[in-house]
């Protein structure tokens, strides 16, 4: 289950009106793997932007699928409605729910997208089976994650899992063909504090290893 679901409720609720300004890894990391979509040829109809937070990543995949229906969907309600104010063409289906119980039928969208939102769980497997329930077959995945190398200057580091044994994982839930991949972020600062501050304004706090 997600790690402390009404903590980080909370965190994202008081920051929305500023959060698409102070959100840059979290943004940054959303791009990156939007233009990856340029090289896949896939045209889904419906797009499951899950954790979508105020709306960056939908946004980016309304432009790549135009033609798409796109839902939004996020645990907390004042992203929602911070995504309606911010948007200046056609709203996207806005679904408010938990992140593993999503209120949709099995085989229901042809693709997901779900950026830094496995890292607040401490186990994946809940979380993937409601994905793959909602997914259609030869549907497509895309998600964004942490590895055992964030965080590796704190004390103590960060447990997160291996991108092989995440691939390994979702061969074992059932997904076919999973692809993994991983590109080294480097962030720099002066003292640790600064780091909890910008986590802090992403609503990443909860993330950061506890001592």
């Amino acid at each position: 289950m997600i790690i402390n679901s009404k903590d980080y409720r909370q965190r994202l609720d008081e920051r929305v009106k500023t959060y698409d300004s102070e959100a840059f890894l979290v943004n940054e990391i959303a791009a990156r793997m939007i233009e990856r979509l340029d090289y896949i040829r896939f045209n889904p109809r419906v797009v499951l932007d899950c954790a979508a937070r105020t709306g960056f990543s939908s946004r980016l995949l309304k432009k790549q699928y135009p033609k798409s229906m796109l839902i939004s969907q996020e645990l907390s309600d004042s992203a929602l409605q911070q995504r309606k104010k911010t948007w200046s063409w056609r709203q996207p289906l806005l679904v408010s729910s938990a992140y593993d119980k999503l209120p949709f039928l099995t085989n229901h969208v042809e693709m997901i997208f779900a950026n830094l939102l496995l890292p607040f769980f401490d186990d994946p497997k809940m979380v993937f089976e409601e994905w793959l329930r909602v997914l259609k077959p030869n549907g497509m995945f895309l998600f964004s994650t942490f590895g055992p190398d964030t965080f590796k200057e704190l004390n103590p580091p960060s447990t997160y899992m291996d991108m092989h044994d995440m691939g390994d994982l979702l061969l074992q839930q059932g997904w076919v063909d999973p692809v993994v991949d991983m590109e080294y972020l480097t962030l720099e600062y002066d003292h640790p504090n600064q780091l909890y501050d910008d986590f802090s304004q992403m609503a990443l706090e909860l993330l950061l290893p506890q001592s």
